[in-house]
């Protein structure tokens, strides 16, 4: 189905639950399965991982999630960051989305 879906994506947006490390693993699982799909392997597609439910207690770290999902292995030619963020509260919410803008219009000036 990704294939279906991802054909003219310009900007990614990967929503986390911070404080369920266990979901963190499959989420690392299903990222790895999307970077493949050739849509996107190809192409600078950004991605803004929103990591949610940064207040509650024990929420991992934004630089614990860059590891769990080993996101230093991505491609140099790829954007993304990690964004602490309260989605009840709209915390960060704003200052990612405008990230993400950011880095569409720099992939993809054309448009």
């Amino acid at each position: 189905m990704w294939n279906t879906y991802c054909k003219e994506v310009e900007g990614i947006v990967f929503v986390l639950d911070s404080s369920d490390p266990l979901r963190l693993q499959v989420a690392a699982n299903e990222l790895a399965v999307l970077l493949e799909i050739e849509a996107i392997h190809n192409r600078p597609v950004p991605i803004l991982f929103l990591a949610n439910k940064s207040d509650l207690p024990g929420a991992m770290t934004p630089e614990s999630i860059e590891s769990t999902l080993h996101l230093e292995e991505l491609s140099s030619e790829r954007k993304w960051v990690v964004v602490s963020t309260n989605a009840l509260k709209g915390t960060n919410v704003d200052t990612a989305f405008s990230w993400l803008s950011m880095q569409v219009i720099k992939a993809f000036p054309a448009r």
